[in-house]
This record gives structure tokens, sequence and C-alpha cells, in this order.
């Protein structure tokens, strides 16, 4: 009886086509996705620093307040340069303060999504004294009972300049800023 050789084909090596593009599409729906990310976390990160600025003059604003009973009409009031863009960086164009309001000025080398635009921190007054800080759109600060805080004020009758919501985006704002 003849021997009968069975061939026995290969197995295709590599990909075949359609796993080709399915993988590269797949790669790049996950790249699209952590660009994304990664630029809101750059955006953010602008925002913060801007915030970090901005809370470098909260202890003068205080101490003002506490020293003369005034809230600081503006800057020159707390021994600062008139100019607002004296206080600046990268990403932030000035931090002006207008009667113990912070207002941030976003720009120079800040991503395009928030230049120019501003984020306000207002100062909200505890019944003893403490002051509260209310940033970009967050809600009114209220006390232990749930009574909303006033405005910081002085006996001489000054405050803070009406709260203001923000123009950042909220997707970029920290947490406490909402």
């Amino acid at each position: 009886m003849p021997v009968q050789l069975i061939r026995q084909s290969k197995p295709p090596s590599g990909f075949t086509l359609a796993e080709l593009l399915a993988s590269i599409t797949i790669l790049i729906v996950l790249a699209a996705i952590l660009i994304n990310a990664y630029q809101t976390y750059i955006v953010r990160e602008q925002v913060r620093e801007g915030v970090r600025l901005a809370n470098s003059l909260k202890p003068a604003i205080i101490s003002h307040l506490q020293n003369h009973d005034v809230m600081p009409v503006s800057r020159t009031t707390l021994g600062l340069d008139k100019n607002p863009t004296d206080t600046a960086n990268n990403y932030v164009k000035s931090v002006d303060v207008k009667n113990g309001r912070l207002d941030i000025t976003f720009g120079n080398r800040a991503n395009a999504t928030i230049a120019d635009a501003i984020l306000y921190i207002v100062p909200y007054q505890m019944p003893d004294g403490y002051i509260i800080w209310r940033c970009g759109s967050a809600p009114l600060p209220t006390d232990a009972s749930g009574n909303e805080l006033p405005l910081a004020t002085s006996s001489l009758g000054s405050s803070p300049l009406a709260f203001a919501a923000s123009n950042v985006p909220t997707r970029y704002r920290p947490d406490y800023c909402y």
C-alpha cells in the first residue's frame, strides 16, 4: 500500500488587514482621549497657578481689614504697585484688588481657552470675623447653622464688590471653585 503523504498547511502568520485596521482605530481613539485629558489637565494647572498667585494677597487683605477696619480699595491700599500686571506670571496677565475682591485675569502664555478669562475670589465674613473666600461660581458660603454669609464688611461700611461669576469654563476650575 502506498504511503500517502499528508500536507499540512502552515497557520497564517501576522495580522489580517481587518485586524490591523481595527487595532489602529482603537489606538487612534485612545490617543485622542488621552490628548484631550492631558490638555484639560494642563489648563486646570494654569488656573490653579493663578489661584495660588492670588492667594498670596489674601493675608494682606485680611491684615488690612483687621488693622484699618476697612476693606482695601485697591492694590495701592495694600502697598502694591497700582498696575495689576505687577502680579503676574506665565499664565496670569494680572491680579487686581477691588474692595477686597481678587480679580485674576488669565493671559500671557495661558491656553487660548482661558486667555482673557477672569476668575473672581470674593471674601465673606463669618459671625466671629473669620474670612471665607468664595471662588468662581462656588455656592454662597454658609455658617454652621446653614445661614448664608454676608460679604466681608467693616464698621466703616466698605465691602467687596458684589460677587461675579467667573468666565473661566467650569471644567478648568479647581474643585473648590466650581
